[in-house]
């Protein structure tokens, strides 16, 4: 995707005149800043979604999961680097965030550095039932990678605030 060149204003010889000079600098800034962010935003949220994969991987076919059960979040944050990050409370989120948007695993897929550890497959990350009974829809009409360079992480979490996977979707 090339971004389009804007043409520096020069005065009637062409030398460049200082408004256009400042303006060019300006626009530059500007857009390329927003793409900055856009891409910080689409790699936390990855990250973020990555975190709860394996955090549930972990919960559903660790070999010691059964030693520690419910304790996991609390020892993840206590062996994991002091950030607010790995907080007890951001683990429990990330699980969630998993857990409610399951279809963005393509684009984590996608978006995640390649690593010797499991990483999420399209085929686990599709998976359209979460527990027995439950049914997450995936967003109607919205592919993973639309939904993670629409919506940050912040937006997500307010999303899933709602408990109605329907209503998440519509939202």
């Amino acid at each position: 995707m090339r971004q389009k060149q804007q043409s520096i204003p020069a005065d009637r010889t062409g030398a460049l005149n200082f408004a256009g000079l400042v303006d060019a600098i300006r626009s530059v800034h500007e857009q390329l800043s927003r793409h900055a962010l856009k891409a910080v935003n689409v790699g936390l949220t990855v990250r973020n979604w990555l975190i709860g994969f394996y955090i549930r991987e972990y919960e559903q076919h660790g070999s010691d999961r059964a030693k520690y059960g419910e304790q996991l979040l609390q020892r993840l944050s206590e062996r994991l680097p002091p950030d607010d990050a790995f907080s007890y409370c951001s683990l429990k989120l990330y699980r969630q965030f998993y857990d409610s948007y399951p279809n963005i695993g393509q684009t984590a897929s996608a978006q995640s550095p390649k690593t010797n550890r499991k990483s999420p497959s399209s085929e686990s990350a599709l998976s359209v039932s979460r527990r027995p009974g439950e049914v997450v829809p995936a967003a109607v009409g919205m592919l993973p990678e639309r939904l993670v360079g629409s919506l940050s992480f912040s937006h997500f979490a307010e999303l899933m605030k709602t408990g109605d996977p329907l209503k998440r979707t519509f939202y």
